[in-house]
């Protein structure tokens, strides 16, 4: 996976790291979603991975985030007409 901008290197294993606190996973995520650009091909990984993780938190911390994304206003995830 082609690491797009410095902190992903560090932020994507933690988020991936079952064992690691929730907490810290959200706030990977968060920082991610947030801070960076994203590519659809990393967001597609994300998802995939969420929707399978054991985690029941994150996936719902991803379904409200997805959610809040579709009104959202932030210029990174507002399509473009």
């Amino acid at each position: 996976m082609k690491i797009l901008f410095q902190g992903e290197e560090k932020l994507l294993p933690l988020l991936l790291d079952e064992e690691e606190h929730i907490q810290i996973r959200i706030a990977a995520l968060n920082e991610m979603l947030f801070n960076s650009y994203v590519e659809e091909r990393l967001l597609s990984f994300i998802h995939n991975f969420i929707s399978t993780s054991s985690s029941k938190e994150l996936q719902r911390f991803w379904y409200t985030t997805v959610k809040s994304l579709e009104s959202s206003e932030h210029p990174r995830y507002t399509p473009n007409l």
